[in-house]
């Protein structure tokens, strides 16, 4: 992709001014589980664009629709000009929607979602992840609890080795440990600036 195309839907409105300079600064094509869920999009065409625009949802929901895959898709030839807009349209609502609060449970998806989850979670705000993280080691809600303490010393570890590339055994393995961890990975809160921390809720005998 050529940087003259990507000026071109940048001009058209079609890509905004942040996915315009995260694409130029892109040294890296689509990781493999971005490349998976960009192809499973795009075969969903067969279908129908209906099917594009649901999957679309799904992943961002997920919050596994990364920029680089949205920018993919902006790019491929299989869309119409009035496809690709309506594809941005609907990542747009959907990435909106965290405020109102499309609360993921990670222990119910299988090892690789949960793996992609939060990995996509920790590339995409590797900072303001590890601000929620450390606060949480200090709050009394997390640091009485043994097995919490643990589960959030893996995840500050794991953030800080975001750019070094697992194995497919390791993405099963850090998925699964993830979903152990849901009670602390279920309370941080993507894509803001914002540190909040919850306390998770007692149990109940």
């Amino acid at each position: 992709m050529t940087n003259e195309f990507l000026k071109m839907q940048k001009l058209a409105g079609i890509i905004t001014e942040s996915q315009y300079q995260a694409k130029l600064n892109e040294k890296e094509s689509l990781s493999p589980e971005e490349k998976e869920i960009a192809d499973d999009i795009l075969n969903s065409l067969n279908e129908g664009f209906g099917d594009v625009l649901d999957k679309i949802k799904k992943y961002t929901k997920k919050g596994l629709l990364s920029a680089t895959i949205l920018l993919t898709l902006l790019s491929s030839p299989n869309f119409s000009q009035a496809e690709k807009i309506q594809i941005q349209q609907t990542a747009k609502t959907e990435m909106a929607a965290p405020n109102q609060v499309v609360k993921t449970d990670i222990s119910k998806m299988s090892n690789i979602e949960a793996y992609n989850y939060v990995h996509n979670l920790c590339k995409n705000d590797p900072n303001g992840i590890l601000k929620q993280l450390e606060m949480m080691a200090n709050s009394p809600f997390y640091y009485k609890n043994d097995e919490n303490k643990a589960d959030i010393n893996m995840l500050i570890a794991f953030v800080k080795s975001i750019n070094v590339k697992d194995t497919k055994e390791e993405q099963v393995y850090l998925g699964s440990r993830f979903k152990m961890a849901s009670n602390v990975v279920n309370n941080l809160t993507p894509h803001t600036g914002n540190v909040i921390i919850k306390a998770p809720r007692p149990s109940t005998p």
